[in-house]
C-alpha cells in the first residue's frame, strides 16, 4: 500500500511537469513566483523547477 501511495505522488508530479512544459507556461530565463519565492528559472524538467533569486540563492521546487 505504501508503494502505491508513493508511486501516485511520482506520477502526479510527472503529469504536472509534463503539462507545464507542454503548455509552455514558463521556460528557462523567465521570472516567476513559486511557493512564495521569486526568481529566474534556471532548470525545468518533469519533476523540479529551479529558480535563482535576486540574492543568488538557488531554490528548488518539486
Amino acid at each position: 500500500m505504501a508503494i502505491s501511495l508513493a508511486s501516485q505522488g511520482i506520477i502526479k508530479d510527472a503529469i504536472n511537469g509534463f503539462l507545464v512544459i507542454a503548455e509552455d507556461q514558463f521556460g528557462v530565463g523567465d521570472i516567476i513566483k513559486v511557493e512564495g519565492f521569486t526568481g529566474t528559472v534556471e532548470t525545468l524538467n518533469l519533476r523540479i523547477t529551479q529558480i535563482r533569486n535576486a540574492e543568488g540563492q538557488l531554490i528548488t521546487s518539486k
